[in-house]
């Protein structure tokens, strides 16, 4: 597997970035470009053809450099672990995201990559803190555990219209006692799980479906609060890693989508729209097709505090807590193997 490079400018500075081949998401190439950028590894302009067994070479270097020697055991397992997981990162990465945070993520192994260099990981799928039936189910929950719960859900409905159709075929009424004790059909009164079951399975359809994009308003907002100025990080959404950077009130992420490799105008894609109606940039940071807006960060920062107000104060109306009572928020895990979200097409693809 190979990987172009393309010679961009960076704050004044030149620098090359790895463009996305064909071959689908890597968080390997978000990695290293972030570390081209920090000037912390470094590729010649003179290169425009990188394979993945150098890159990842050059990758693992700068992870021995940050963690440093040592002969301890614990340090030396981890150098082992991390230098083991560095070649499975160009082919992607089953991440399980949980609802609560732009940070949170289930811990897997994989992670600790992420943790040596000194890189955050961020996503934007957020449940509405004002939809308080949904935030109260979701917020804490991970993707895999809504599915599970999803396809709980699914069976339920599925068994009761197989069940309907039993009793339509022996004739008698949907949900009717049947006359023989030993009757299938034998009416039996609904129990308290089954009811919170049909509510939360419609929450959770509902949910995944108004947001099949995986990227949410709040969950915007929440980034534009966590990020600080000149900070870089890796976004994931749809199953796609991009280089994230906040630049003067703004988050950009860096466009490595081989169609302009040879577009030298084209580096940074503005990340201010959920539904991936965005704006190109050049190096500079300026717009290439109109004037730049005022910044999203100086536009919605106090909505996104409302918004968490908001959630704050209904939370303790719905449950009739007083501000000094204790609140617990465990973090939901995945169950069983992890399940990839369906990829979306962008507008940019590969960016």
């Amino acid at each position: 597997m190979e990987f172009c490079v393309k010679p961009i400018n960076f704050l004044g500075r030149p620098c090359v970035i790895i463009c996305q081949n064909q071959n689908g998401p890597c968080p390997l190439l978000a990695i290293a470009n972030i570390l081209l950028l920090q000037d912390k590894i470094s590729i010649s302009s003179d290169v425009s053809i990188i394979s993945l067994a150098e890159l990842t070479q050059i990758v693992a270097n700068a992870i021995l450099e940050k963690i440093g020697q040592s002969s301890l055991p614990e340090h030396v397992k981890l150098v082992e672990s991390v230098l083991n997981i560095l070649p499975k990162l160009a082919r992607g990465l089953d991440l399980n995201v949980i609802f609560s945070g732009v940070n949170k993520f289930e811990f897997t192994e994989e992670l600790s990559v992420f943790d040596a260099l000194g890189i955050q990981l961020l996503h934007g799928w957020i449940c509405d803190p004002n939809d308080i039936p949904a935030s109260a189910l979701i917020g804490n929950l991970s993707y895999n555990h809504l599915i599970f719960r999803l396809v709980e859900y699914k069976s339920l409905s599925l068994a009761r219209k197989e069940a309907e159709a039993e009793d339509n075929t022996a004739g008698l009424p949907i949900g009717g006692e049947s006359e023989g004790p030993d009757s299938k059909s034998a009416k039996v009164e609904p129990k308290k799980d089954i009811h919170e079951l049909r509510r939360d399975g419609a929450l959770i359809e509902k949910f995944l479906a108004d947001t099949a994009g995986q990227f949410t308003y709040p969950g915007m907002l929440a980034l534009y609060s966590t990020m600080q100025d000149r900070q870089f990080a890796v976004f994931f959404r749809n199953n796609h890693f991009s280089t994230m950077y906040f630049y003067n009130g703004q988050l950009f992420t860096l466009i490595t989508d081989l169609g302009y490799l040879h577009e030298p105008s084209v580096v940074w894609e503005l990340l201010d729209h959920i539904d991936g109606n965005s704006e190109f940039y050049n190096e500079l940071f300026e717009p290439l097709a109109s004037a730049q807006s005022p910044g999203f960060a100086e536009r919605h920062l106090q909505e996104f505090a409302a918004l968490a107000s908001s959630s704050a104060t209904s939370t303790l109306q719905s449950t009739g807590s007083s501000p000094s009572s204790p609140t617990s928020a465990s973090a939901g895990s995945g169950i069983g193997g992890t399940i990839a979200a369906p990829p979306l097409a962008r507008k940019a693809s590969g960016v």
